[in-house]
């Protein structure tokens, strides 16, 4: 946990606007899973921070307080992800 909060702090040194997480969740277990999320809600509603974040890990997008999409393997083509993101950042 301690890595990620490095990782994390690294990332917002020059104040993004946006934070993108690729599988920010990986390597971490259950506890860990949970506390990193608080951290990164709490960080981006300190911070009027965006963050979008990649992951195989149902429970963490489920607890991310957010919209979520999830995408089956009818829409993994890139067609299909660029029609989602428009949707999302132009509503």
């Amino acid at each position: 946990t301690e890595r990620m909060r490095a990782h994390l702090a690294r990332a917002l040194a020059n104040r993004p606007s946006l934070l993108l997480l690729e599988h920010p969740t990986v390597t971490l277990d259950a506890a860990d899973r949970a506390a990193f999320g608080q951290v990164v809600r709490a960080v981006s509603a300190a911070r009027d921070l965006a963050w979008v974040a990649l992951s195989n890990d149902p429970a963490f997008a489920r607890a991310s307080g957010g919209r979520t999409q999830t995408l089956g393997p009818a829409t993994r083509r890139a067609g299909r992800i660029a029609g989602i993101w428009r949707r999302w950042f132009t509503s």
